[in-house]
């Protein structure tokens, strides 16, 4: 895991290495372990290393293999790699270190591009190949780890960040107005579109790849699309969990390799105790985490600290709490904004990782992806309500989502739990049964969709902004025709997965996470798993009164039977209603009160202002969590700035 960047000169002039060592070292939070430059004539390479295998020198980069004509700057981890390395070898292939890094290169090497395919990983990888002058960036299937670049007249740049960019001498630091507000509104797919925050900064999207050639502009393939790997499910419920806890327990072992301590965080959820307890049941000494680090936040309306301490003593591991007070998060907000390069500040994670890397622990195994694989929110039960009630009314189906919805129940969120008689009745009202052929076919804009998993969403902020955001992009056409007949259900999880929510958790894990140099693991996101999850019916999702039906069946015996049988669903979020009351409550006043918020072209400052100060007085905070991504986005800009006036 680590920070890569590069330039190419494409108008021949040879690069800077001072230039390349400063536009590198913008990515020094990434890879505090060593720092590496190649240069080639006209083109530099750029490494940040977070040493994890191979803690020698033969594990630095950028790094080269055959003769030198192939040079590689990687972030990521490639799981699979001993696998990789023993077909390689009897191929004829020969490694001097132990690093995924080499195996990478030789795989390069051997099958060219088609080497994506026998990844198993995440990653982000630019390859140059010094003889016949040619750049090869990667993108892993479902965007774990970032790519941006620029491509200017004369010259092409990439980096695993956009703050880096602002090393990059002559780049105009200009801001994206409508990028901007997307952010704000919370509009999906962020991470999943070529715009960025910075004018002219793209991101290369997931699963995709970028070939540059001497005097032809940058060709973009998508070389991954999970709707092409599906494979038949097993017909049986039981052999349906056996192949899930089959797959689960690999995910998790090759997610181990690592040469130095493991660690892992725990919110007491079904998702990381069923990590957590999994490493446990493969009963190796040097797979088992140190600790799990359960964070909660001081004031907070709830405490999941109960349910985490039961899954640790399951695995027998020691359970670490930290309490994020409100005077922690007010010191590190400016850190976590320019960390967080948007919207979508999530403290908690940011403050996670913080505590993991003071501990020791750099590598961490986590449980992010599940929900949006096997229907964890609210809005995947609305997607599934209506097809127990036409053509033919299923009440027992009906009756077990219901009872899923009702225990689910956002703890802590206020929000009333609608009744069954309501539900049917906003079902029928909202489709009708002349619209059931178009809501069945998924060729259709937008999926029923009533109660979000976006919490941040509001028609508030939206209505605050001078600039209309986009609507959120459809689906590509050829994956809406591969969806053609699959369930509503269906089509909500792969837009959560692939567009809509997951890429703004990975996006979030990411900056989090590497802003103290930790990597983060996801056993959720191993392709395999992935094909398969989306190879399953519906009820292998939903039943039981559960979601995440095949997760709960498969981690029977394994987890606390509490945490198995637990059903509710906890955003985990800052209590900002109850820190308002104090010194962040100042903090909200002043911007909102500043000349730069009150004069800002992209939001109306003073109505913002007024509404949240006269919401504050009446003692809703509501509209007071609307306007924190304006707060976000103002203080994000004006701190690019100041950086970019340092490094100029």
């Amino acid at each position: 895991m680590c920070g890569i960047a590069g330039i190419w000169n494409r108008d021949g002039r040879p690069v800077d290495e001072r230039e390349l060592r400063r536009f590198t070292h913008t990515l020094a939070h990434r890879g505090p372990d060593g720092e590496g430059v190649h240069c080639d004539g006209e083109v530099g390479l750029g490494h940040r290393r977070l040493a994890l295998l191979d803690l020698s020198s033969l594990g630095a980069q950028p790094m080269s293999y055959a003769n030198g004509e192939l040079w590689i700057t990687f972030n990521g981890e490639i799981y699979n790699y001993v696998e990789l390395r023993r077909e390689l070898e009897n191929l004829g292939h020969r490694f001097r270190g132990r690093s995924d890094t080499e195996v990478l290169l030789a795989a390069f090497a051997q099958w060219g591009p088609e080497c994506q395919r026998r990844l198993n990983g995440m990653w982000a990888f630019a390859i140059w190949n010094s003889r016949t002058r040619s750049l090869f960036l990667s993108r892993d299937r479902f965007g774990v780890k970032p790519l941006f670049y620029v491509e200017e007249p004369g010259r092409f740049a990439f980096a695993s960040e956009l703050k880096a960019f602002l090393g990059l001498r002559g780049f105009p630091v200009r801001f994206n107005a409508q990028a901007l507000a997307n952010e704000i509104s919370n509009v999906g797919g962020r991470d999943t579109v070529e715009q960025s925050m910075l004018e002219g900064v793209r991101n290369l999207p997931a699963g995709h790849s970028l070939f540059l050639r001497p005097g032809r502009p940058a060709e973009i393939v998508r070389w991954w699309r999970t709707l092409e790997q599906l494979e038949p499910a097993p017909k049986s419920f039981a052999d349906q969990v056996e192949k899930f806890r089959s797959l689960f327990f690999e995910a998790c072992r090759i997610r181990t390799r690592s040469d130095t301590a493991l660690g892992t965080t725990l919110s007491g959820g079904l998702d990381s105790s069923s990590v957590l307890c999994t490493l446990a049941q493969l009963a190796a000494p040097r797979v088992a985490p140190q600790f799990a680090l359960h964070t909660r936040f001081a004031g907070g309306p709830v405490d999941e600290s109960e349910f985490a301490q039961a899954s640790a003593s399951r695995a027998g591991v020691d359970l670490r709490v930290k309490n994020i007070e409100a005077a922690e998060y007010l010191a590190s907000l400016d850190a976590m904004f320019f960390d967080y390069e948007g919207t979508g500040l999530s403290a908690a994670r940011w403050l996670t990782y913080r505590e993991l890397r003071s501990a020791g622990v750099f590598v961490t195994l986590d449980g992010d992806g599940a929900d949006e694989l096997f229907a964890g929110y609210r809005n995947h039960l609305w997607s599934a309500f209506p097809a127990t009630l036409f053509p033919l009314p299923r009440p027992a189906q009906f009756l077990n989502l219901y009872r899923a919805y009702e225990q689910m129940d956002y703890a802590g969120s206020g929000d009333p739990v609608p009744s069954r008689r309501r539900i049917a009745a906003q079902c029928y009202r909202q489709i009708g049964k002349r619209h059931l052929g178009a809501f069945y076919s998924a060729v259709v804009p937008r999926r029923f969709r009533p109660g979000t998993a976006r919490p941040q969403e509001s028609g508030v902020a939206r209505s605050w902004l001078a600039i209309k955001p986009q609507s959120p992009l459809p689906l590509p056409d050829e994956d809406l025709r591969a969806l053609c007949g699959r369930s509503p259900l269906d089509v909500q999880l792969y837009d959560d997965f692939h567009h809509m929510v997951l890429p703004q958790i990975l996006r979030s894990v990411d900056r989090a996470s590497m802003a103290h140099g930790v990597e983060v693991r996801s056993p959720f996101l191993d392709w395999r798993l992935v094909r398969y999850a989306f190879s399953l019916p519906s009820g292998a999702k939903l039943g039981s009164g559960f979601t995440k039906r095949i997760l709960r069946a498969a981690m029977t015996g394994i987890l606390p039977p509490a945490v198995e049988k637990r059903g509710t669903k906890i955003p985990f979020r800052a209590p900002l209603g109850n820190w308002l009351r104090g010194p962040l409550g100042n903090y909200l006043s002043d911007t909102l009160g500043s000349e730069a918020f009150l004069r800002c072209d992209l939001w109306e400052g003073p109505r913002i202002r007024r509404e949240v100060e006269t919401a504050l007085a009446a003692g809703d905070s509501r509209p007071a969590r609307s306007a924190w991504p304006f707060v976000q986005a103002l203080r994000t800009t004006q701190l690019f700035q100041q950086r970019s006036s340092e490094l100029s």
